[in-house]
């Protein structure tokens, strides 16, 4: 067992020691007689106690963490759940129009295939049409020959050196009653837009039993400009 003694304090200049409130202070002597084990076990069990809340506390927290992450896990999986319906109907969908891919494949040949079939068209009776209506009066036409490029066939090549590329000729003949101006005629036929470089080869006499006529042979070139395009693609197209 230990004891404490407690000297009292020594007085000041003779005089009695006074509290602020002018009262005495004791100054008796305290024994604390509490052994060492009593402040031991008091502490100890101050110490079981924070620990055992620390446990609580972590218990808690820990029981928090779970249930969140159980709440994430069951959102998550019910996302997924509606991702992989969503994606079911997705591909149900694409198997409903799984022949479009197969179809526009073959529209893009069908309008290739158009594009070059077409690429050298030409709009023939509109350009007969005008070589007869450009004829001088009393003039018209018996015959037309065309040769013209293909897709699969190259242009005609220029009759003579000085002739201008071009994409096709017109061969025809015409007979009138009396000798045509063929100069006029010419110049006629060289303000239609497409018609180049016409010229006339030769002039014959005609008799049959009531009357006598004039038989005359023109050609005329077909340049890039009489090409019709109505199929070609234009810009953005496809």
């Amino acid at each position: 067992m230990t004891a404490t003694l407690e000297r009292p304090a020594a007085p000041s200049g003779g005089k009695k020691n006074r509290s602020r409130s002018g009262g005495l202070v004791s100054t008796l002597p305290q024994v604390n007689l509490l052994p060492p084990e009593v402040y031991a076990a008091r502490t100890l069990t101050r110490v079981k106690r924070w620990l055992a809340v620390v446990v609580v506390l972590a218990l808690i927290i820990a029981a928090g963490i779970v249930a969140l992450s159980v709440m994430t896990q069951q959102a998550v999986d019910e996302e997924l759940a509606a991702e992989q319906l969503r994606t079911e109907a997705l591909l149900e969908e694409q198997r409903q129009y799984a022949e479009v891919p197969v179809v526009l494949s073959q529209l893009d040949s069908i309008r290739t295939a158009r594009e070059l079939g077409m690429s050298t068209e030409v709009l023939w009776r509109d350009y007969i049409s005008a070589i007869a209506a450009s004829a001088p009066d009393s003039v018209s036409i018996e015959t037309v020959s065309i040769l013209a490029a293909s897709p699969m066939e190259v242009p005609p090549a220029p009759l003579t050196p000085l002739d201008e590329a071009a994409v096709g000729t017109i061969t025809f003949t015409a007979n009138s009653l009396t000798v045509p101006d063929t100069a006029q005629w010419v110049e006629a036929l060289g303000s239609v837009t497409g018609l180049t470089n016409a010229w006339f080869s030769s002039a014959t006499i005609t008799e049959d039993e009531e009357l006598a006529y004039y038989t005359v042979t023109g050609t005329i070139q077909i340049t890039e400009d009489a090409r019709a395009n109505r199929f070609a693609a234009t810009e953005g197209e496809g």
